[in-house]
């Protein structure tokens, strides 16, 4: 396949295009399912499938173990339980959707997930040109009739339009998806990417009426605004645009949206300085600080950031700008705690401090070792697409090399030495007795990362990592992506546009034993008859956990007294999902009988993050070399061939 150019920007998406699908990259049965076409029939435009793709499909009865914060996408590999596609999430009757991204490529998506092309009203944006070019060639009538629009947002130079989601507007109700692949081969099939989403109902008479409103809807509003969409009034068929969001309860929102757009943001008037903390990591700064104080193992706990570019910024912008933002947040009982020694910090790390109105040094969580997650030469090497990969991992030599990022950075793999052959997997017979024994969470070891998320971790003596928080989202590490302080930090200066969610324990709702809302069931129910077991089945479908445990209002946060009372884990696969007792019917690792005699966990309310890489990271070692773009790589990959292709 041929390698697409980059533009310049520090945050380009170099993705390959014009791939093949024959040869080594994929295995099985996988690369042969077809999916038959939409029939929409109906009216209810439900989708049919061969077996051969329904039978990797997560089913709701099989899963044992209560839904994770977020949830891998599907790879044409193994390890697929309980994962997703698109066309799992964009599934059912939706009557009109906005789909972003950076790359689109709608030739791929027609057979990869058609329920996406089937929708019969869609609003694009999107980040590169070719967009409107396919849809008026290959789509002449959904122009011509202004069912499709697209809109490429403008962006300063050397900036992107970078936000991948969708949102689904149903008859019932609405979905938010805010994920990390672009809509292309290489993401959604061989790459680590995952997704967060959520289903929201209509708001009821009395709220519509009282002009209720949310800190998500907002949030959301106003980023889609931002964009430049104006929407339209269609007659009969309602308002779509920005403000058509304000029909759905966005209240019980297990996620803290936080967006970047272009624009220097900031100025003298105290209305002027509320648009710097309104993006990029002031704004993921500030909603940490709101929250109620964190478990006191987190004080001075590391930080991973873990990306798929690293864009050309300073040591003081990752330390005491981007950084003091990540650190962000309180500690519970501050006066008592006792602060741990930082696991695996970098040589050379800082202890200087960026401050704003925020906690004072002994409440405050504190610097942590900041990791940087990037994949070395040999993981691209080995990996299922080889040295193409590489082309969507767009980090260079001048970036990788500085000192600053260097002593920082950690594989992406738990083993230092790759293979060119497939590794053994947690089902072969290398296990070892410690937790770290299954040496890489999901499968995911040679599905290198386009994935990009950000989280704070403390180790625990006798199992997984506890996290204090997670990020996930369009963000690669730089400044175009997050902001970077300008005019003595009253303006900060943004170049793209970003989504993401921030996951943390006081946006977690009560266990519920309902059966939780989902827009494709309330639809479908309010066209024709559907069964009661039905409705349930189709709503426990996919579930991340903001679905299945909504926040019944928005003060419930402020009635937690810390975010201790729901406890944020790392996994290594989706057996330790499930709590004492409930274990699948895999083979036990060893030492799993005595954790669990150990263990409380049926009764102890934790969650999982399905982070694809190990945690805590394994640092660099003297044989790894990050991977970059802009060097020749002359040993074969797994397909023979080097770099540049």
């Amino acid at each position: 396949g041929a390698r697409g150019g980059m533009s310049g920007s520090d945050d380009d998406e170099i993705v390959f295009v014009g791939e093949t699908r024959d040869g080594g990259a994929l295995e099985g049965d996988a690369r042969d399912a077809k999916r038959v076409r939409y029939d929409a029939s109906n009216g209810l435009a439900l989708a049919t499938e061969t077996p051969a793709r329904t039978e990797i499909a997560p089913d709701p009865s099989s899963e044992r173990h209560a839904p994770p914060l977020f949830r891998l996408f599907r790879t044409e590999n193994t390890h697929n339980e309980a994962c997703v596609s698109v066309s799992d999430l964009v599934r059912g009757p939706v009557v009109w959707a906005v789909v972003s991204n950076f790359k689109i490529e709608l030739d791929f998506m027609q057979d990869h997930a058609p329920e996406l092309l089937a929708i019969p009203r869609v609003h694009w944006l999107h980040g590169q040109d070719d967009l409107p070019v396919w849809i008026e060639k290959h789509c002449p009538n959904k122009t011509e009739t202004g069912d499709w629009t697209t809109l490429k947002p403008a962006v300063p130079q050397w900036g992107t339009h970078h936000s991948k989601f969708f949102l689904l507007v149903f008859k019932e109700g609405c979905r938010v998806v805010v994920h990390t692949a672009n809509l292309c081969f290489g993401d959604l099939s061989v790459m680590s990417n995952a997704a967060w989403w959520q289903d929201f109902p209509k708001k009821s008479p009395a709220k519509t009426n009282a002009h209720a409103t949310s800190e998500f809807e907002e949030d959301l509003t106003r980023y889609l605004h931002r964009t430049g969409w104006r929407g339209r009034d269609e007659g009969d068929r309602g308002h779509v645009g920005p403000e058509a969001f304000r029909a759905f309860d966005f209240e019980g929102a297990g996620a803290k949206l936080i967006a970047s757009v272009p624009g220097r943001h900031g100025g003298a008037d105290a209305r002027d300085r509320r648009e710097t903390s309104a993006w990029g990591h002031p704004a993921l700064r500030r909603a940490l600080e709101k929250m109620p104080p964190f478990p006191r193992v987190f004080k001075n706990a590391p930080i991973i950031a873990q990306a798929s570019s690293f864009g050309s910024f300073t040591e003081k912008w990752l330390v005491d700008e981007f950084g003091a933002s990540l650190n962000a947040g309180r500690v519970e009982n501050a006066s008592e705690t006792k602060e741990p020694r930082a696991a695996g910090g970098a040589v050379g790390e800082s202890s200087r401090s960026f401050s704003t109105a925020s906690p004072s040094k002994e409440s405050s969580l504190g610097e942590g070792p900041i990791q940087l997650v990037w994949p070395t030469v040999r993981e691209v090497r080995s990996s299922l697409l080889g040295y193409a990969a590489g082309g969507s991992i767009p980090g260079n030599t001048r970036n990788l090399a500085k000192p600053h990022v260097a002593a920082r950075l950690h594989a992406w793999r738990a083993l230092g030495e790759s293979r060119k052959t497939e590794p053994k997997t947690e089902t072969s017979s290398s296990r070892g007795s410690a937790y770290s024994s299954n040496r890489h969470p999901y499968g995911r070891e040679r599905a290198v990362p386009h994935i990009k998320t950000y989280t704070r971790y403390a180790l625990r003596s006798d199992g997984p990592p506890k996290l204090a928080w997670v990020f996930l989202g369009s963000h690669n590490l730089s400044g175009a992506a997050w902001g970077k302080f300008e005019k003595n930090q009253t303006q900060l200066n943004v170049r793209s546009y970003e989504l993401g969610v921030l996951l943390a324990p006081n946006l977690v709702g009560a266990r519920n034993e309902k059966s939780p809302f989902c827009a494709v069931a309330a639809s479908l129910a309010s066209v024709a008859p559907f069964p009661d077991s039905a409705v349930s089945a189709a709503s426990k479908r996919f579930l991340c956990l903001a679905g299945a445990r909504p926040r019944k209002s928005a003060s419930d946060e402020h009635r937690k007294a810390s975010t201790s009372a729901v406890e944020f884990r790392h996994a290594r696969c989706v057996r330790e999902w499930s709590r004492g007792g409930k274990k699948t019917d895999d083979a036990p690792l060893p030492g799993d009988d005595d954790d669990a005699k150990k263990s409380d966990d049926a009764d102890f309310d934790f969650v999982i993050a399905p982070l694809p890489y190990p945690v805590p990271p394994r640092r660099y070692g003297l044989r790894d070399t990050p991977w970059t773009i802009d060097t020749v790589h002359a040993e074969p990959d797994v397909f023979e061939r080097t770099w540049p292709m």
